[in-house]
């Protein structure tokens, strides 16, 4: 019984320093295949032009049309309305990169948890004041930065499809700079 103790000691022995190793190479792994993607969205950057189907998106980025083209109905003077389209732009922007905010609840839809906004009296006076598009803006930034970053809060560039509407792979991304190379 103890030879048996023994040799299974030891095959688990062997089985976590086998676990280890491979949990080392998938960490490494991962880390080339980030590096290789930064550098293909800052090739990315380079080599795609304005018409192209591939690009660079920057998720969690806030636009600051919206709050112009409020500004502009709101202000006579277009100096004023770029001040305060400039100024709610800003307080948005720091608000957006605050991780302390936290406007969303766990709810359970068909069996999986998932995280939504709720409309907290920071969201709704948005919406009071400066519209729907503004306050669209901010929610799809808000969930943007939760999917992608939600503990630090910063902008994320992704090579984007422009034309499918979705995240490139790297093949895909490979495949494009490639052939906009020839």
């Amino acid at each position: 019984m103890t030879m048996k103790k023994n040799a299974m000691r030891d095959e688990l022995e062997k089985l976590r320093t086998l676990n280890q190793v491979l949990t080392v190479q998938q960490l490494q792994g991962r880390d080339a295949l980030n590096k290789a993607k930064e550098t293909l969205v800052f090739v990315g950057k380079i080599l795609t032009d304005g018409r192209s189907a591939i690009g660079v998106k920057l998720f969690g980025a806030l636009d600051s049309k919206p709050f112009l083209v409020v500004s502009y109905r709101k202000y006579s003077s277009s100096e004023v309305a770029q001040e305060k389209s400039t100024q709610i732009f800003s307080l948005w922007e720091k608000e957006l990169s605050n991780p302390t905010w936290h406007p969303f609840n766990v709810i359970e839809i068909h069996g999986e948890h998932q995280e939504v906004i709720h409309d907290d009296e920071k969201l709704l006076k948005l919406k009071k004041d400066w519209g729907d598009d503004a306050y669209n803006v901010v929610r799809t930034v808000l969930t943007e930065l939760n999917d992608y970053n939600p503990s630090r809060r910063y902008v994320v560039p992704e090579l984007w499809n422009y034309v499918e509407d979705k995240k490139v792979t790297l093949a895909e991304a490979i495949k494009v700079l490639l052939n906009n190379l020839q």
